[in-house]
């Protein structure tokens, strides 16, 4: 049995059974294999250059787009080698790509749970949030790519940061920075608005640095660079013409407005809710320390898309992906908390 305890009362609330506590993680995996299954005739091109990485080490053993060559143009490591595990396994890289995603949001979805659970919020605000996820049209573009394996890595991350576990930090640290590089700004960001974030630091850096150094060197021996060589490509790209990643959602808008709007719509809303818990809190209002826990994601979200923003890189469309995660995140948490507070604040 699972204990759950109320935050305004401090009553633990029932117990939840063994087989209700796998209801979420089972309606998660059927929902995501349905919508891999809806989505799989239309991955984009990227998707499928990952894909051939993960067939080549799955069936050769060789780092690289094509057999004849090795390279290191795959942005994000860890998801290749977790494809062309499941590759391996399941002989086809396209059916690999749906059971990561399918896995990862399992994982999202359990993360979100324990989450919610520590901060007192309802019961459907973990499905609540994984359905904003999943229905988010910039989002399912993404599917193939590393950006879910991001979304289930920054759930985790902000469980580990909220239960001041240094070590199991450090290591998802380490992971996330193997998914993407950038994600390590959403990770220090998280890391850093921790209360006495210093606290055992020490553990949490020694722990990524054991995770992420690895690959890091062996990349610099086997593959010729540390970093995959589209951290510098894309880098030294810059922008396609006017657009780059700052303005970028106005280029997506000129194209596809209803998508483009369904897409940041929810990093809006959790703008606006964000800028409502502050003032609640500057009131000691109820709303504040239900949220509390998920506001470092606003923060983490914004650094993120100023870093982009910084560098002036291309608007790829899945370069939105951790900002619009942690955004959305935050709005779920924030919504389902205003239903247990007063009604005049709700």
């Amino acid at each position: 049995m699972a204990q759950r305890r109320d935050r305004t009362t401090g009553a633990i609330a029932a117990p939840e059974s063994r087989p209700r506590r796998w209801v979420l993680p089972g309606a998660v995996a059927v929902v995501s294999a349905l919508v891999f299954a809806v989505v799989r005739p239309h991955l984009v091109d990227d998707t499928f250059i990952t894909l051939a990485y993960a067939r080549n080490l799955a069936f050769h053993g060789h780092w690289g787009l094509i057999a004849a060559e090795t390279s290191n143009t795959a942005t994000s490591p860890l998801n290749v080698l977790l494809l062309a595990a499941l590759t391996l396994v399941l002989r086809d890289a396209v059916l690999a790509a749906g059971a990561l995603f399918v896995l990862c949001q399992v994982a999202l979805a359990l993360a979100l749970r324990r989450a919610g659970d520590r901060a007192g919020l309802p019961a459907w605000f973990a499905p609540a949030a994984v359905a904003l996820l999943t229905v988010n049209p910039l989002l399912l573009s993404s599917i193939g790519l590393e950006v879910e394996l991001g979304a289930a890595g920054i759930a985790w991350l902000l469980v580990f940061a909220g239960e001041r576990r240094p070590v199991a930090l450090g290591v998802l640290t380490g992971l996330l920075a193997l998914v993407r590089l950038d994600l390590v700004v959403v990770a220090l960001v998280l890391f850093a608005l921790r209360r006495r974030f210093w606290e055992k630091a020490w553990q949490s850096v020694l722990a990524a640095a054991a995770v992420a150094l690895p690959w890091f060197a062996f990349s610099w021996v086997a593959l010729g660079s540390a970093v995959p060589d589209t951290v510098i490509i894309k880098t030294l790209q810059k922008s396609w013409g006017q657009w780059d990643f700052g303005n970028g959602p106005g280029l997506y808008a000129e194209v596809f407005p209803w998508a483009t709007i369904a897409s940041f719509l929810p990093a809006a809303l959790a703008l606006l809710a964000f800028a409502l818990c502050m003032a609640d809190a500057a009131r000691g209002g109820p709303l504040w320390a239900r949220v509390r826990p998920f506001v470092p994601l606003v923060p983490a979200g914004i650094a993120h898309y100023l870093a982009y923003t910084r560098l002036h890189v291309p608007p790829y469309h899945w370069y939105y992906g951790p900002s619009l995660v942690a955004a959305t995140l935050f709005l779920a948490a924030a919504a389902t908390a205003a239903v247990r507070v007063p009604a005049r604040v709700a």
